[in-house]
C-alpha cells in the first residue's frame, strides 16, 4: 500500500466519476439505442497485492456497472463491463521479468476486442449488468457478490465467535486473481 497511498481517495473518486461522466454523455445522445461497455480490472474483482487504490477504483466501476444497468434498463440502455488482462505499454514493465512470447500472446489486446465489439452490437441487446473477463487464457463472466452461509441475527457479541467460525467453515474462500476460490493472492486456508 506504500506506493499507492498518496491521494488514494482522490484517485478512486476520479476513476469512478470519469466513468459516470462518460456514460452520462453517451446516454444523452440516444437513450433507446445506447449500450455501454465500461472498463474494470480483475484487480478490482478479486484483489491484487500492491494495487489497493487501483483495485478499489476498478471494483467501484464494476459495482457502478451493475447498479447503473438496473437504473437505465427501463430506458433500453444496456451497461456492461470488461475486465481485460492485456499486456500494454502501461503494464508490460510490471512483471519482474520480460514476458515470454507465449505470455505476450495470451495477453494480447486482440483477445479483448471481440467482447467489446459484441457488446456494441445488436446481438448483445438484453445483456446488461454483467462483467466479462477477457484474455488469451480465459473468457468468463465474473459473478458478483453472493450471500454465503447465514445465521439468524445475533445481538450479543460474546456469542459471535463460534457462529462466525461455523459460517467460515462452510463459506467459499475469496477468489484469487484467476477467479478461483482460495487461489493466489488470497489465503489458502479457511
Amino acid at each position: 500500500m506504500r506506493e499507492e497511498s498518496r491521494s488514494s481517495p482522490a484517485r478512486v473518486a476520479v476513476s469512478v466519476a470519469s466513468t459516470r461522466s462518460a456514460l452520462r454523455a453517451t446516454a444523452r445522445t440516444s437513450w433507446s439505442t445506447t449500450s455501454a461497455a465500461e472498463s474494470t480490472s480483475v484487480s478490482g474483482l478479486y484483489g491484487n497485492v500492491g494495487q489497493s487504490n487501483y483495485g478499489a477504483a476498478k471494483a467501484g466501476i464494476a459495482a457502478f456497472t451493475v447498479i447503473t444497468a438496473l437504473e437505465l434498463g427501463r430506458y433500453g440502455v444496456t451497461v456492461n463491463a470488461v475486465a481485460p488482462v492485456a499486456l500494454t505499454r502501461m503494464t508490460e514493465n510490471l512483471q519482474p521479468t520480460p514476458p515470454t512470447d507465449e505470455e505476450r500472446e495470451a495477453q494480447s489486446p486482440r483477445w479483448i476486442a471481440p467482447i467489446v465489439t459484441w457488446l456494441a452490437s445488436a446481438e448483445s441487446k438484453g445483456v446488461t449488468g454483467r462483467v466479462f473477463e477477457a484474455s488469451g487464457r480465459t473468457f468468463a463472466i465474473a459473478e458478483g457478490w453472493v450471500r454465503g452461509p447465514s445465521h439468524s441475527p445475533v445481538d450479543d457479541p460474546t456469542r459471535l465467535g463460534p457462529i462466525v467460525e461455523e459460517l467460515l467453515g462452510t463459506a467459499r474462500l475469496n477468489s484469487g486473481m484467476d477467479g478461483k476460490p482460495g487461489s493466489w493472492p488470497q489465503p489458502q486456508k479457511k
